[in-house]
Parts: structure tokens; sequence; C-alpha cells
């Protein structure tokens, strides 16, 4: 029994210190994991702060490069962007760490002869560990090196053969760890707008994000991105001139390569002086290369190289008027009006719908004024100028008819201004004269030694044409004189593909110019010299000339030398284009006699435009984005060669236009 009980009592001690040990155990483990659990939430939680401050200030990034999108394409706005963050996370600094270069054939469009680029400073948030947010050049970029990517791209475009630059250039370095940030635009310069034909263009960026401006360079459109020593650059081809010289069949050439591109972006564009008989309408654009009297309604922009006069005999202008010399409104503008020399405004019926930029003194007496008259000599008022306009800047003096008589605050006056350059380069991204000549473009390239080269190189025999020769199909006809008489119909099918008529004689068409299946190729008229039109229709399509939105500009095409004239009488209409430059004025070779009523669908290039009766001038806004180089007669369809135009047609990567802006904004931590 005895043994029994010491037995008993062994086994319940065991019992007893297991229980205990298992307790203890259980402690411990539990303690463990507490501690564990505790390791990994604190590191969770650490992680989950700084990927949301990371993603707040890509939020805010976002923000920054839309408020700045906006800053840049106005002058007078400051925007701001709220960085609130937490030091311990990362650290927002203004740094220069980039730079653009555009280079055209080598060359920089910055500095011409040398590599003048740009600077491009970065506004960069650097979290604790590691992570990169900035925004640079127009783009938002996270990461760094290879590995960056663009979380919203610049505002570049290429379309049309057509690249749009601008380039928001931030100011100088600065730290800052939070706080909001204000941007303002302090200026713009345009670098370069207009066309191009010396390549390869190159676009180049020095840059800590290059993995992210090299996609978006490739998603742009450029061709040959690399990647090299932290700078990315891609290029556009800028289109060849290319030859149209050789004849059907290829024998021989005829005269030198010509190249026409993008010269029907405008309805008028004449290398004399707009000259028209009062009334009638153009709806378009017009740019003439001497001095212009308006007299006819224009709806939309006039721009004149030389002075311009807005005639009161039906001269109502509904865009701006812009020119290098003065000008002198006595009828209404509904844009602004800049001139490189004087404004003066006559009548007080008329008014300004938008701004004044003068070159020289100003002289108001209208209805009214929409924004401010800027000028660097001095501004003067007429009696019967109401107060309306926003404020008055001069150079020199502001002189009211009456010395105690301000038209409302005198606060509005400023005269003596110092700053009136700045404010011309605010308003306009540049000076004057150099806005001027971005816009008026350079002389065309006369068709003489082309068209005459094809006559001359012509072995064959050349045949007279009628209407009843019609229909005629696709190939090249070398033609000695063309006549369709009243009434008569001359038809042009181009199913089988494009047709061209050289002309070493004269056209008279009286009755009517049709084309069937237009959808399949277009018509060319190649004269040597002149082109008549007497109430005749010339117009896509079998059925008579349609309306003006069913029609199609592009498929007929006048072009003539500088020395052929066509001239339009009684009630002519032609839906098709004019390509007759001089090159330099010589006379009005599209002109319109009689008092008839002359309706043109389309566009005109041209040395001069005279018209004596009623002109009716509608744009094809389809041709602004339409390049035509004619390509050589007989190498389009129904030859065997190919044809030049149709084979630059369907090259990528390569561009006719570019405009560059850059943008100077000032960022301020407030």
């Amino acid at each position: 029994m005895g043994v029994g009980g010491v037995s008993g009592g062994s086994h319940r001690t065991r019992r007893a210190e297991a229980a205990v040990l298992g307790i203890v155990l259980l402690i411990g483990v539990v303690a463990i994991a507490s501690i564990g659990i505790y390791l990994v939430a604190g590191q969770t939680s650490s992680e989950i702060e700084q990927r949301s401050e990371s993603e707040r200030v890509e939020a805010a990034f976002l923000e920054l490069s839309a408020n700045l999108e906006t800053t840049a394409a106005a002058h007078d706005v400051v925007r701001s962007t709220d960085f609130d963050l937490e030091t311990s996370h990362g650290e927002m600094r203004l740094v220069e760490n980039g730079e653009i270069d555009v280079l055209l054939d080598n060359d920089s469009i910055f500095g011409p002869g040398e590599r003048e680029p740009i600077p491009l400073h970065s506004l960069e948030y650097r979290a604790a560990d590691g992570t990169t947010v900035a925004y640079q050049g127009g783009g938002v970029w996270r990461g760094s090196g290879d590995g960056s990517i663009a979380v919203s791209t610049p505002e570049a475009h290429l379309r049309e053969e057509s690249l749009t630059l601008p380039i928001p250039a931030l100011d100088a370095a600065g730290h800052s760890s939070s706080g909001t940030f204000s941007m303002e635009r302090t200026g713009s310069t345009i670098h370069h707008s207009g066309y191009v034909t010396d390549g390869p263009l190159v676009v180049a960026v020095t840059t800590p994000y290059t993995g992210g401006w090299a996609s978006y360079f490739e998603s742009l459109g450029l061709a040959n991105v690399t990647v090299e020593d932290g700078t990315v650059t891609g290029e556009l081809e800028t289109a060849p001139a290319i030859d149209p010289g050789e004849t059907n069949g290829g024998e021989g050439t005829s005269g030198d390569p010509v190249e026409i591109v993008n010269v029907f972006d405008r309805a008028v564009n004449i290398e004399g002086g707009l000259d028209t008989s009062t009334g009638g309408t153009i709806t378009g654009d017009v740019v003439a290369i001497e001095d212009s009297v308006v007299q006819m309604g224009v709806d939309g922009d006039v721009i004149v190289d030389g002075d311009v006069v807005v005639s009161d005999d039906g001269g109502d202008v509904t865009g701006d008027v812009i020119a290098s010399g003065t000008v002198t409104v006595r009828d209404s503008v509904g844009g602004d009006v800049v001139a490189g020399g004087d404004v003066i405004v006559t009548d007080e019926t008329n008014s300004i719908g938008g701004d004044i930029v003068a070159g020289g003194d100003v002289y108001l007496d209208p209805g009214s004024v929409g924004g401010t008259v800027t000028a660097p000599g001095d501004i003067q008022l007429g009696s019967k100028i109401n107060r309306q306009y926003d404020a008055l800047y001069a150079g020199g003096q502001i002189t009211p008819p009456h010395p105690f008589y301000c038209f409302g605050p005198c606060s509005n006056h400023h005269a003596n201004d110092g700053e009136i350059d700045d404010r011309i380069h605010d308003h306009l991204g540049t000076d004057i004269a150099t806005y001027v000549d971005g816009i008026v473009p350079e002389p065309f390239e006369p068709l003489d030694e082309t068209i005459q080269g094809w006559i001359d190189d012509y072995e064959g025999e050349f045949v007279d044409i009628d209407e009843d020769d019609g229909p005629l199909t696709a190939g090249t006809y070398h033609v000695d004189t063309l006549s369709v008489d009243d009434e008569q119909d001359l038809v042009f099918d181009v199913g089988d593909g494009d047709i061209d008529v050289i002309l070493s004689g004269d056209a008279y068409v009286r009755g009517n110019v049709h084309v069937e299946n237009e959808d399949d190729g277009v018509v060319r008229f190649w004269a040597a010299n002149d082109f008549d039109m007497n109430s005749s229709n010339m117009c896509p399509g079998v059925s008579g000339c349609r309306g003006v939105g069913d029609s199609d500009a592009s498929v007929i095409q006048l072009y003539g030398t500088s020395s052929t004239t066509f001239t339009f009488f009684g009630e002519p209409v032609l839906h098709g284009t004019i390509y007759a430059p001089q090159g330099e004025y010589e006379d009005d070779n599209v002109v319109f006699e009689g008092d008839g009523n002359l309706r043109i669908f389309g566009a005109v290039v041209a040395g001069g435009l005279d018209s004596e009766g009623k002109l009716t001038f509608i744009y094809d806004e389809n041709l602004a984005d339409t390049y035509e180089v004619p390509g050589a007669p007989g190498t389009g369809a129904g030859s065997e060669e190919e044809d030049p135009a149709e084979e630059h047609e369907s090259t990528e990567n390569t561009i006719r236009y570019l405009h560059v802006i850059v943008s100077d904004i000032e960022v301020d931590r407030r």
C-alpha cells in the first residue's frame, strides 16, 4: 500500500509539472506570435503610409500638369497646386536635370549653326524609399532611368505631317519639402512656326526619366528612338522634293523638281494685293503679300504683308486683321487687330471685338473695343468713342478729346508705360515683326519650267479636245486647245485612275466640265497659257454642281504658270483649286470680269485676285489637311510606274510643318 501510495503521488506530481510547463510554453508562443504580428503589422502600416503618400503626390502632379497646361496657354493666369507632404516620407525639389533640343539638318532651331538646347527643370518628389515622381517637359514621370514610365504625357502631337511641340520651361532651381506651389506664365517664344524642308528633324531630350520619354517618343510617332548617356532622341523625315518631270512612258525630264505642299491651308493666298469689287463674301482666311483693300465680307482672318484698309463698302471681317504695316478700319472687325505700323479706326458705328496691338500709334474713334489697346507710340481717342475698352497701354501719351475726360476710370489709362514690349510679347508670344513673319507664308514656287518642260520634252502630237471626245479616262493627254461649247458637257471618268491634261494652248470652257467616279481619282489641268470659263460649271459628279457640303474641291485641280490667267465671265461655278503663283507679284492672274456672280468652292494660290462682279467664295476646309504633290503625268493609275505622291502618302514618320513654342513658367512656393 505504501508502495502504491508512493507511486500514485509521483504520477500526480509529473502531471502537475507538465501542466505548468504547457502553460509556460503557451504563454511563450503567444508572446512570440504577438511580437511577430506587431512587427509585421508595423512594417505593413509603414508601407501603406508610404504608398498612400506616393499616390497622393502622383495625383497632385497630375493636377499640376493640368494647371501648367492652362498656365502655358494663357497669360495673366496664376494656378496653384497643394503638396501637403510628410517630411519623413520624402522631399520635393525644383531641379535642373535635363534639356531639350530640336534640330533640323543638324542645326538647332534654338540657335542656328550650333547646339543651343532649352534647359528643362523638374519638379521632383523623391520618397524615403527611393520612389520618384516628377513633372518635366509637360509630362509626369514615375521612376527613373530605363525603368521610368509616363503617368501623363506632354501635350505634343503629330497629325497630318504637322508636329506641334509646346515646351513649358520652369524657372530656377529651389528646394521645398512641402507647401503650395503657384505657377504663372511670364512669357513665351515661338522658335519655329512654318514648313520644314531641311531634314531630318531630330528631337533630343536629356533626362533622368529616359524610359518614359523613350516610350512617349515611340507613341508620338518618332522613328529611330534611341537612349544613350541619358539622352533620348527620335527622328522625323522631311519629305523630299519630288520630281514630277518624267513624261508618260518615262521619256526625258521636264524642268526642275517642283514641290507643292499644304498650300491650300487658307481660302485665298495671293502674292499681290487683294483687289475686289464691293459686295460678295469670302468664307475662309485671306493672305495677301502686298497692300490690300478689303471691300467684301471676310468670314475669317485677313493677313497682309503690307498696309490694309477694311473698307466701309462691305468690308466686314469676322476674324483677326494682321498686317506688317498700317491697319485702317472703316468697318467692323470681330477679332484682334495686330499691326506692325499704326492702327486707325475711324467710324463710331464700328467695333473691334478683340484686342488692338500696334507697332506705332493708335487713333480710336469706334463704337467699342472688346479688349485692351497696346502700342509703343501714342494713343489718341476721338470724340465719338464710347467707354468700352478694358485698358489702354501706351509707350507714349494717351490723349482724350478733352484733358479732363477719361471715358471712365483714368486708372485704365497707362501712358508712358515702360513695359510695352513685354506686354506685346506676352500677347503674341514674340515681337510683332516675328509674329507676322511666322504667319505670312514664303513665296510659292512657280510652275513655269515644270509645265513648259513637259511640253518641250513631249515628242508626240498635241491634240484638240472638245465635248465630243468625252468621256476621257485615266491617263495623260497632251492638248493644244481645250474647248467646251455652250450647254455642252465634257466628262472625265477617273474610275480607273487620275487624269492629267497638259495644255500647250488655251482653254475655252463655255459649257460644263464634270467628273465621274470622283471618289476614285482627280483631274489635273496644267495650263501654259490662258484658261477661260464663261458661265460654265466645273464640278465633281455628272448631275450638276451639288451643295458645297457634299462636294470635294480636291477632285478638280487647275495649275498654271506665272503668265497663265484664269478668267471667269458671267455666272460660273468652280468646285476646285487653282495654283498659279508668280514667285513675285506681276499682275492679277485670277480675274472675274463683268457684273455677274462667280461662285468658287475650294482654294486659290495665285499672283493676284481681281473681282469686278460679285464673288461668293467658300473655302473647302478639308483642303487644310491635304498633302498635295502632283505626280508626273502618266505615273499615276493606268501607268506601270509608281506615283511618287502615292508613295509619299503611305510614308510614316514624315513631317511637313513644325510649330515649337517655349512658355516660361514661374513656379513659386507659398
